[in-house]
């Protein structure tokens, strides 16, 4: 395994950690009907789903 591979691998493994604990928060605001919270929470989902998915791309090129 290269540093490069070992490098996205920790990257990606970190972001799908935010992107559960984000969404654990999106589920807390929903059942809490905190529903003004939900843009910023579905903005940076989105955000994270565009790393993760950059990541695997990344990650991806690395394994040819």
């Amino acid at each position: 395994m290269t540093r490069q591979l070992l490098r996205y691998l920790t990257q990606e493994h970190a972001a799908i950690g935010a992107f559960l604990e984000l969404l654990d928060r999106e589920a807390a605001a929903l059942s809490g009907g905190d529903f003004a919270a939900m843009p910023a929470l579905v903005e940076r989902k989105a955000q994270l789903v565009e790393q993760i998915a950059l990541l695997d791309r990344q990650r991806e090129m690395e394994q040819v």
